[in-house]
This record gives C-alpha cells, sequence and structure tokens, in this order.
C-alpha cells in the first residue's frame, strides 16, 4: 500500500480536501495487468488521496470519518461507497472518539478505468450512473450483501501463496466482487425496486426460488395476468432484459453455488438447472462467467 496513505495523527483539519497523495495503479496494484486489486485496510487514519483508478470500499467493522472532495460523512459497518478517478477521499476518527476502542476495517476494491469501461459494456446504464458526479455514493448493505462479500473476501484469504494460478483465482474473485457491488450501487441509487409493481415484484420473487428452475416460458406466463406479448414488453421496460436472458442468468448463478458447495458432476448439475443439453449448459456458463464449468470448479476449489 502506498505510504502516502499513512497519514499523521496530528494533522489538523482533516476535513479539508488538500491533496496528500496521489496512488498510481502501476505502483499500488500487486498485479497491475489483471487490473483489479483487493485488500483489507484497519489504519485509524489515511491520509488525503486521490487515485488514478476507481475504488470501492466497505466499512466491516466499527465507525469511521470520511471526507470526499469536501464533503464530510460518518460512516460504519455495512457502508459502502465509490470512489472515482480524481476523487479526494481520506478517513480519521470522528473528533469525539479519537482513539476508538475498535479500530475501523474496511474492504477495498481497486479496478483501472479500462476495468469499469468493461465491466459497464455489460450492464446498460451503468456508465451513465457511473458519470454522474453528483449522484449519491454510500449505500447500507443488508446482513446479506455484506456476508457475500466477506464470504468472498475469506475465499482470497484462503488461496495459497505457492499456487500457480494464484493470480488468476485473486483477480477472478475480485472481479466478481466489483460487478456486485456495482451492481447493488446502481440499482440501490436508482431506486429500481419501488418502481416495479407489486405484481411484478412477486413473479421476480418466485422466479428466484429453486422450485422455479425446472418452469418452461408457458410456465412463467402464466405467473402473470397479462398475455406473453405485454409481459415480454414490461420485463423489458423494468429490468432492461429478456425473460429468457434474466431466467438463464439466475439458473446460472444458481450453478455457480452447486460448482462450489457440492461434489456433483458438471452432467448432475447441468441436469439440476434443468438443462437438456449439457453443451448447451457449457456454452452459457462460459459466457456468463467466462469460464467453463470446469475451470470455475478448479478456480473455486481454493482449499485444495
Amino acid at each position: 500500500m502506498n505510504k502516502l496513505l499513512q497519514n499523521d495523527p496530528a494533522e489538523k483539519d482533516l476535513s479539508r480536501p488538500k491533496r496528500l497523495g496521489h496512488i498510481d495503479y502501476m505502483d499500488d496494484f500487486d498485479d497491475p495487468e489483471s487490473q483489479v486489486y483487493f485488500h483489507w485496510w484497519d489504519k485509524i487514519y489515511v491520509g488525503m488521496h486521490d487515485h488514478n483508478h476507481y475504488e470501492i470500499f466497505l466499512i466491516t467493522r466499527g465507525n469511521t470519518m470520511h471526507t470526499l472532495n469536501g464533503i464530510q460523512t460518518s460512516l460504519s459497518k455495512g457502508c459502502m461507497m465509490l470512489i472515482r478517478p480524481e476523487d479526494c477521499h481520506t478517513f480519521y476518527p470522528s473528533p469525539n472518539e479519537k482513539q476508538p476502542e475498535i479500530s475501523p476495517q474496511h474492504i477495498n476494491l481497486s479496478f483501472t478505468v479500462d476495468k469499469m469501461q468493461s465491466i459497464c459494456s455489460v450492464f446498460p446504464g451503468l456508465k451513465t450512473f457511473i458519470d454522474q458526479r453528483s449522484s449519491h455514493q454510500c449505500v447500507n448493505l443488508s446482513d446479506s450483501q455484506l456476508d457475500y462479500f466477506l464470504s468472498n473476501a475469506k475465499q482470497i484469504n484462503l488461496v495459497q501463496e505457492e499456487r500457480r494460478d494464484r493470480k488468476q483465482v485473486v483477480a477472478y474473485i475480485t472481479t466478481e466482487m466489483i460487478t456486485e457491488a456495482l451492481s447493488i450501487l446502481y440499482k440501490t441509487n436508482l431506486n429500481m425496486s419501488p418502481q416495479y409493481p407489486v405484481w411484478f415484484n412477486q413473479l421476480i420473487q418466485k422466479l428466484h426460488e429453486p422450485e422455479a428452475l425446472s418452469y418452461s416460458m408457458k410456465d412463467i406466463y402464466a405467473m402473470s395476468h397479462y398475455s406473453p406479448p405485454m409481459l415480454l414488453k414490461y420485463f423489458k421496460e423494468y429490468t432492461g432484459e429478456t425473460i429468457v436472458s434474466y431466467f438463464t442468468k439466475i439458473k446460472m448463478k444458481f450453478a455457480c453455488n452447486l460448482l462450489q458447495t457440492t461434489n456433483f458432476s458438471i452432467l448432475e448439475i447441468s441436469n439440476r438447472v434443468y438443462f437438456d443439453s449439457i453443451s448447451h449448459f457449457n456454452r452459457l456458463f462460459k459466457q456468463y462467467t467466462g469460464f467453463t464449468p470446469s475451470q470455475y470448479k478448479k478456480l473455486k476449489n481454493l482449499e485444495h
């Protein structure tokens, strides 16, 4: 970690956006070629600085004061925030808590401008949101969302140093966390869920239930009171995706979980997510994750 981040505790008026350091990802990232970087941070003070890359941090313990471009906020466990290139920010204790009993800790996910562009190319509307510098950038994670990041951070810690593919594994998990974090920030800040009608929220919830994996398109159409053409129209309008694309992603996430947590064969997992053809399953899985099911299972088998 760049030494410019180490701030002098005696520094006065930490709330002022005075730049103390510039962080270059080429110097800061363990593996700059991967374009992503993960680390834990538990220092009480972090000097005022900016970057030439993006950063997402989420508080996992304690409380901290944070100043971003001159605006002060108090952050606690579960807060997640996006920092853009050239944003100037710092962490420091509350004026009433110079030496907290529990030092704050946060997960830091850093990624290059090129990596952000790559992610934005997959999610329509995300770049527009990111470019709106006035948009609210901080969200409070639910317990399950925080658990997701803590679980993946634990996986990174379990990757053995001597593994030949360690950098690839860490980069993959970090990219997965970054994509999920951006999705949460985007959906929360746009307040997307409340815009859905009650009937549509109920439909989405049903699609995420395990028993829905066996549903055909005919079954899904029957779950609403609209004709298939109207349902397709509303689904595209509300989610920006087709029903097939959305439902396939649900199946792929379920398959990822089975590959990570069970010893089922690829064929059995393909059957459990109701694919008639294993070649079709393999093709869609690689399209969704960037890996074949066998490669994914190997990458996720971090303890061996």
